[in-house]
């Protein structure tokens, strides 16, 4: 999933899923797993974004 930050403002970014998701993971844009933190619980995942920013997430459904 890409995101794109288009307000130039940054902040928290909020993704409610409609799915079962078992884990997401914070990737470049050739998805490849960095060090950006992310947190996932249940529905929920909440990363910070900055200015502008494309942000690619590797998510993993459960079931």
């Amino acid at each position: 999933l890409r995101l794109i930050e288009t307000r130039g403002v940054g902040g928290a970014a909020r993704v409610r899923w409609n799915v079962p998701v078992a884990h997401v993971q914070r990737c470049d844009a050739l998805e490849r797993p960095d060090d950006a933190p992310c947190s996932h619980d249940g529905d929920t995942t909440i990363l910070d974004v900055r200015p502008h920013e494309i942000v690619t997430l590797m998510v993993g459904r459960s079931g």
